[in-house]
């Protein structure tokens, strides 16, 4: 298992990126990189949430505090993410998490558009994200086009009287 990389599922290329804000983008990717770039240590697998603070937020992203509680409640009002207390009660609003000191972030693999969810589950999505264009010859067994390179000398050798060389 490669751990130089952080999985991001395709939903956030596909939808979400024309969609969200940057300082929206900047703090899911936080929490993206906080939970799918880790291996949890008692499973073995990927983490689906993560205990995030504010300071780290911030480090982050350079933002401060208040913007960073607003763009939590923007990305949980549009069910992109989902906020938890240590109990696993959903911290809905900036009230409901104020004081806590464990708070858990996670995201959800959903996005409300007009009511309709673009994507139900975030595991299945990432599941279908190494189904690539690769994989895709090779499971059709249809060979990929293949391309004729031509080495330097070649061109050279073909074109010296045009180019004069």
């Amino acid at each position: 298992m490669d751990t130089h990389f952080t999985k991001t599922p395709n939903i956030i290329f596909d939808e979400l990126l024309k969609k969200l804000s940057h300082a929206e983008l900047k703090i899911l990717l936080v929490i993206i990189r906080q939970t799918y770039g880790w291996i949890d240590k008692r499973t073995n697998k990927r983490k689906t949430k993560d205990r995030i603070t504010y300071t780290q937020f911030s480090q982050k992203t350079g933002f401060s505090t208040r913007t960073i509680s607003g763009i939590i409640k923007s990305l949980s009002d549009k069910k992109i993410i989902e906020v938890r207390g240590y109990n696993g009660n959903i911290l809905e609003s900036g009230h409901d998490r104020k004081g806590k000191t464990k708070i858990y972030y996670s995201f959800k693999g959903t996005y409300e558009a007009g009511g309709i969810n673009i994507c139900k589950n975030v595991q299945e999505h990432m599941k279908q994200a190494s189904y690539n264009k690769r994989n895709y010859y090779k499971r059709n067994n249809t060979k990929e086009k293949e391309i004729d390179f031509k080495s330097i000398k070649e061109i050279i050798e073909e074109n010296k009287y045009r180019w004069n060389v």
